[in-house]
């Protein structure tokens, strides 16, 4: 009896495309890193977004006077391009007259899987290069440094020298945030309540020693534990640094987008073959650097 080309991929597994869409929504929900990416969504190849500093101290305004009118100081113009990515793979019917409906369905579980690693890893990205990539729409230095630039030759530092994490560490990363200097050299106090406290996997328990503690963890004088649940954890399994750290404060942060989500695509060969495949795009990027401060740990 001759096969009907229609009913092939029924004869495999009329299942794989859904596998796979369920696949990719629960991988991209449990990821770290959408906890601390500020994620947009918009259909364009490039994206540019001009950063500014805010205005000056507002002046005092005499009534009957025209009211007098200030300009936001331009820090710099940002452009994303977005990157596209897919991948797939092929079933001919000799794949089911050998039996290998089960391999095909392990094929299907390994595509999620690559798209979630690439997906992780393009955001965790920034934070591997955050000591070390230097990046001109801040200046020409790395998104955490001691020297980013400010108006009038001064510097601002959101880094803290490399040190393990203890709570004293954290305090001392919390002032920087506190003496914060935007790019007109004016302090602007980076709000840190309901941080995030983003940090490699291997100082995972040393983390939650510092935030769940009751008293000082580490020393034996009873003191009170300053730090205890001023920060939410975030354990990026990914982190190249075994040590590093960093605190984000609310509504800064990191920015990815994307135009098209990781979706299926599935379509049928002239040759009679099946293609199951992934496609989408993204692109991850700095467009404000306040409210992130890191230390390479130690």
């Amino acid at each position: 009896m001759t096969m009907m080309l229609t009913a092939f991929p029924a004869e495999y597994d009329a299942d794989i495309q859904s596998r796979v869409f369920t696949g990719i929504e629960d991988a991209m929900d449990a990821a770290a890193w959408r906890s601390y990416f500020n994620e947009t969504f918009e259909k364009k190849y490039s994206i540019s977004t001009t950063g500014f500093s805010g205005f000056d101290a507002v002046p005092q305004w005499k009534d009957g006077q025209d009211l007098p009118l200030d300009e936001a100081e331009k820090i710099w113009d940002l452009t994303m391009t977005t990157l596209f990515y897919g991948m797939g793979f092929k079933v001919t019917r000799k794949h089911q007259e050998y039996g290998q409906a089960s391999v095909i369905q392990g094929w299907a579980d390994a595509l999620v899987m690559s798209v979630e690693q690439t997906y992780g890893t393009l955001h965790v990205a920034t934070l591997d290069n955050a000591f070390t990539t230097n990046i001109t729409s801040l200046g020409g230095v790395p998104l955490i440094s001691a020297s980013h630039t400010t108006a009038g030759a001064g510097t601002r530092s959101n880094l803290l020298a490399a040190t393990a994490i203890t709570p004293a560490a954290l305090d001392t990363l919390r002032q920087r945030a506190a003496n914060w200097v935007n790019y007109r050299g004016i302090n602007t106090p980076v709000d840190l309540v309901g941080a995030k406290l983003i940090h490699a996997t291997e100082i995972g328990q040393t983390v939650d020693k510092i935030l769940n503690s009751t008293n000082e963890p580490f020393i034996n004088d009873n003191d009170v534990n300053t730090q205890r649940g001023k920060y939410i954890p975030v354990d990026e399994v990914r982190l190249t640094s075994t040590t590093a750290f960093f605190i984000q404060g609310r509504r800064h942060g990191l920015r990815s987008n994307h135009g098209l989500t990781p979706r299926p695509i599935r379509y049928m060969e002239n040759n009679g073959s099946l293609v199951h495949g992934v496609e989408f795009d993204n692109v991850t990027g700095i467009e404000f650097a306040d409210g992130m401060f890191g230390c390479a740990g130690a």
